[in-house]
């Protein structure tokens, strides 16, 4: 049986790869100035980007449970396995949200599987694992197959990342709000990282020289244990 690839818009996939490979994206919901929207289908990450220049900072809320319930249901019907691979349980709550929809759908609609798989990981990294997934299934493979290698992915996928600003930390409750301002006065900006799915901070540099040197320090270093884990774990290649 064949499987459909979901993800949520936090995946921050090219339309391009999107449509030619017929990926599922459900939008999370964006919060400005008391309006609501459907990132990707209300508003585009261009004119969130507008807000945020002009000093306004969108809040975020989960994937819609409704829409994740009538996605798993639509493809449920047409005799289709489901595998969502959702942004990281510990960024969002929508992952164990649709764990519990995918549940409930499963009961009617016993002849599928509905799997969803915590990437530990967010934005492109999200978005490289569905784009893996559905080569994967292209080339026909099994959906048990395709569900090993997410996993797999999720444990060794690497984030590396600096933030210009301390703001979008301090508004998604990581840091104080005089934390954020005094990093901002300091004009510090962090080096960041994901660990087991969870955003972490790595350095803080008051000199944007000095970020830049370690960074390309650190992501050498990186890619140095990829390569290793590469050749001891050939399954990652594909």
């Amino acid at each position: 049986m064949s499987a459909q690839i979901i993800v949520d818009s936090a995946c921050d996939l090219p339309k391009g790869i999107i449509d030619k490979y017929n990926i599922k994206v459900l939008p999370f919901n964006l919060h400005i100035d008391d309006r609501s929207y459907k990132d990707g289908r209300d508003i585009q990450v261009n004119e969130v980007y507008e807000f945020i220049k002009k000093g306004i900072y969108p809040k975020t809320s989960q994937v819609s449970p409704v829409d994740i319930k009538d996605t798993f249901v639509e493809y449920a019907q047409k005799g289709l396995n489901c595998i969502y691979i959702s942004f990281s349980s510990k960024m969002s709550s929508t992952c164990q949200t649709a764990r519990i929809i995918a549940e409930k759908v499963q009961e009617k609609y016993s002849d599928t599987e509905i799997k969803v798989v915590d990437s530990k990981a967010g934005s492109i990294a999200t978005g490289i694992m569905a784009y893996r997934a559905a080569l994967l299934l292209e080339k026909g493979f099994e959906t048990v197959a395709v569900l090993d290698k997410i996993r797999l992915w999720a444990e060794h996928i690497e984030h590396l990342f600096i933030l210009d600003s301390l703001k979008a930390l301090q508004i998604g409750g990581r840091i104080s709000k005089s934390t954020s301002i005094i990093g901002d006065v300091l004009r510090i900006k962090p080096l960041l990282y994901v660990d087991d799915g969870e955003i972490k901070l790595l350095k803080k540099f008051a000199a944007q020289k000095g970020l830049l040197i370690c960074f390309l320090g650190i992501l050498r270093k990186r890619v140095l244990i990829l390569k290793i884990n590469l050749l001891v774990l050939p399954m990652l290649m594909i």
